[in-house]
């Protein structure tokens, strides 16, 4: 009987942390893309660096012989990105927002002149993600306490995403759950 039990406890032991890796979500970002100089020409080995500016940790990539680069991994929030190389000026980009699940392409395109030299861009387009077909939001933490929330079920939050639309059911019909996995409250 008590081998019986340990067992039993064993198996769903085993199945509870089956389950555990299905419900874990996607919570970092990635940012890829090229590194080019003026006249379209591929600059291998140039050094990509995202600072993420509440933290200050950095993480680097170095662009490969293709002059592509991927920074995966990384945590939601502000980053400044700088790009340098050895002959050409150091370029920088501030203000770059992830989010959750978000995968960014931002491609660089270096002027030629000393290292010391930096190009700062200021005003750019909108950061879209053009990898994955997957809806994906964050709730800010001012509409979770200020919205009105009927019955305290927060997948009602699901709502406010743009392309998202809740099916209700009935025993005899499931739930449609797709791209529900990206969302983050």
């Amino acid at each position: 009987m008590k081998g019986k039990t340990i067992a039993m406890a064993l198996l769903a032991v085993l199945f509870a942390s089956a389950a555990a890796t299905f419900l874990h979500g996607q919570a970092t970002a990635e940012i890829t893309d090229t590194v080019t100089d003026s006249s379209g020409a591929t600059v291998p080995t140039a050094r990509v660096t995202a600072i993420h500016e509440d933290t200050g940790t950095q993480s680097v990539a170095t662009s490969n012989d293709a002059d592509h680069y991927a920074i995966p991994f990384l945590r939601p929030g502000p980053y400044r990105l700088d790009v340098q190389k050895d002959g050409f000026q150091t370029l920088v980009r501030p203000a770059v927002t992830l989010q959750v699940a978000q995968g960014v392409k931002i491609d660089f395109q270096l002027q030629i002149g000393g290292i010391t030299d930096r190009i700062t861009v200021g005003a750019t387009a909108p950061l879209l993600d053009t990898t994955t077909n997957v809806i994906g939001a964050v709730v800010s933490r001012d509409k979770v306490e200020n919205l009105p929330l009927k019955g305290r079920n927060a997948s009602a939050f699901l709502e406010l995403t743009p392309g998202v639309r809740l099916h209700r059911s009935t025993l005899n019909q499931p739930v449609v759950e797709s791209h529900w996995q990206f969302f983050s409250i």
